[in-house]
């Protein structure tokens, strides 16, 4: 698969997945990508919702308290959506 295909299919299945789903950049601690499911539920059109950080949409998250969920980036080869690349 290309990488505009990969792209594409990971799209696809943060579209096709009903329940909130927020994208958060863990240095800048702002949201990054989201779904419909989220947008929805929250009532902000993707570009508003882009411009805010969690603790916009609920102060109890601060980057302290959201510091702990954050996972760090595996070593072994993978592609952007996660799959394994082919080696």
């Amino acid at each position: 698969m290309e990488s505009g295909a990969v792209k594409g299919y990971c799209e696809g299945i943060l579209e096709g997945i009903f329940d909130q789903l927020l994208v958060i950049d863990p240095r800048k601690m702002r949201f990054i990508d989201c779904n419909r499911g989220a947008l929805q539920a929250l009532g902000y059109t993707r570009a508003e919702l882009l411009q805010l950080a969690p603790q916009d949409i609920n102060p109890q998250f601060s980057k302290a308290e959201l510091s702990p969920r954050r996972t760090s980036i595996p070593s072994s080869p993978r592609r952007s959506c996660g799959a394994p690349s082919k080696t």
